[in-house]
């Protein structure tokens, strides 16, 4: 994994960031895999490579925005060994990638819940996944993206919130994040 970094850019606050990354690793952990987070990145524009891609679009009425989630064939591999529906129906490609939307739809909700608790609450989409270099259509353009590298023994994968609009929680502190002028993996 290689991460490029520049000019820092303002960012998601720290209560925003807490919540997104304790969501990727509750999810992970639902599914019986302790992954490995690397630091979060912000990014104006997403460039995110992975055999298996998700997303959902979020939003209230001052923001709208995605959930985007990336995953090497190895990440995808090891969910569906986690799960007993891929396990007894011999998990193939096909459901690999549904695999991998069904991950970005619990990730969503446990994000949903940690924002609700904070007393920000968002809609969702329904979601939408590929087996592409693309990302899926209901990764909308958000300004700013805010990855979440993480990592499971030799498997990659990317976590990403992206927004427009404004976002925030009462009594947050912001703190400034490096740009990832370029975020790959695998």
């Amino acid at each position: 994994m290689t991460l490029m970094r520049s000019a820092p850019l303002p960012t998601f606050s720290n209560t925003v960031r807490n919540v997104l990354t304790a969501s990727v690793k509750e999810t992970c952990s639902a599914f019986g895999i302790d992954v490995v987070q690397h630091a979060p990145v912000v990014r104006k524009i997403p460039v995110l490579c992975g055999d298996y891609m998700a997303g959902v679009r979020v939003g209230n009425e001052t923001f709208r925005g995605a959930v985007t989630l990336c995953m090497d064939k190895k990440m995808g591999k090891a969910f569906a060994e986690k799960s007993s529906a891929a396990k007894s129906a011999g998990a193939d490609e096909a459901m690999h990638c549904d695999l991998v939307g069904k991950v970005c739809n619990q990730l969503t909700a446990s994000i949903q819940k940690g924002f609700g608790q904070l007393g920000c609450k968002i809609s969702l989409s329904a979601g939408e996944s590929t087996k592409s270099a693309l990302l899926p259509e209901a990764a909308e353009n958000p300004e700013e993206w805010l990855l979440i590298p993480f990592v499971f023994k030799e498997a990659g994968g990317v976590f990403a919130f992206g927004i427009t609009g404004e976002f925030k929680l009462a009594q947050d502190e912001t703190e400034e994040l490096g740009d990832a002028r370029s975020l790959t993996f695998f």
